[in-house]
Order: structure tokens, then C-alpha cells, then sequence
């Protein structure tokens, strides 16, 4: 007889309520655009209580990775919805839970002097919007004088 190999089964997260999923995080960079849809993921954060807490977020949100590469960063996120009725807003964490939001903002968000490190960018969607979007990251290194004009000397 031939023997069969029977298939390890495969673990999916379970989406805890009040916990952004960043497992299933995709990844964005720096002046990167992607294209994405809140209609696609699940609805765990209801308000982002550090930064917006009475803001209704009550859609799903998408959740991305951002990698911040140098101390002393500022970071732009635009949010674009392909459905211009559907109020989608965008956030800025440290990590997944509501309580780790940093800023957040309808369309715009600016953070200024970040340090280098991971952080959470999640759209959502307020009193349950959802749709598909643009989301545009831009970062910007604050450099100091010193770091870029040599001091001459003689």
C-alpha cells in the first residue's frame, strides 16, 4: 500500500472585537500608493479612544504596515474613497488597539517627528461606511543643519 500524507490544516486569526487585525497587515512604504477596500476586511474598532474617541467608527477597516526608517520623521497618509458618499477616515497607531492611536483625521492626517519603528495605518469608516480607496503615505526625514552643512574650518 501506498501511503497518503493527510494535510496539516492551516490557522486563521480570529478577529478579536476592540483589536485592529494587524495580522493580516499589508505592507506600505513610504511614498508608496496602494489601492484597497474596507468592504474586504472586518469590523473590530468601533472609536479610536487616544485620538478620535467620539468618532463613530463603526465600518470595517483596513489595516497596513508602515515602516518608519530614521528618528525625527513627519508622516502624511491620504485617504481617497472610490465613493465619494462614503466617509472613510484614516489612522495612525503604534500598535493594534485603540488606545495606541497617535492621530487621525477624515482625509489628511500629518505626524510629526516620529521616531523610527513600526507603525499601523488602518482605514475605517464612519457610522459604517465602506468602500474602495486610494491611500497615499509620504514621509519626510527632519534633518538638522548640522546633518547637512558642513562646517568649514581653517
Amino acid at each position: 500500500s501506498t501511503p497518503t500524507i493527510t494535510p496539516t490544516p492551516t490557522l486563521t486569526p480570529t478577529p478579536e472585537p476592540g483589536r485592529l487585525a494587524i495580522e493580516r497587515a499589508k505592507d506600505i512604504a513610504c511614498g508608496q500608493r496602494v489601492q484597497g477596500d474596507t468592504r474586504t476586511w472586518d469590523n473590530n474598532v468601533i472609536a479610536y479612544t487616544a485620538c478620535r474617541p467620539t468618532w463613530q467608527e463603526t465600518g470595517p477597516e483596513a489595516v497596513y504596515r508602515l515602516v518608519v526608517p530614521y528618528d525625527d520623521t513627519d508622516v502624511s497618509a491620504q485617504i481617497y474613497p472610490m465613493m465619494p458618499h462614503q466617509d472613510l477616515d484614516v489612522f495612525l497607531l503604534t500598535g493594534a488597539y485603540p488606545e495606541d492611536c497617535i492621530a487621525g483625521a477624515d482625509a489628511s492626517l500629518m505626524a510629526r517627528h516620529l521616531d523610527a519603528g513600526e507603525y499601523i495605518v488602518a482605514v475605517d469608516g464612519y457610522e459604517g461606511a465602506a468602500s474602495g480607496f486610494t491611500l497615499v503615505v509620504d514621509c519626510r526625514l527632519n534633518y538638522t543643519q548640522a546633518l547637512y552643512l558642513p562646517i568649514i574650518r581653517r
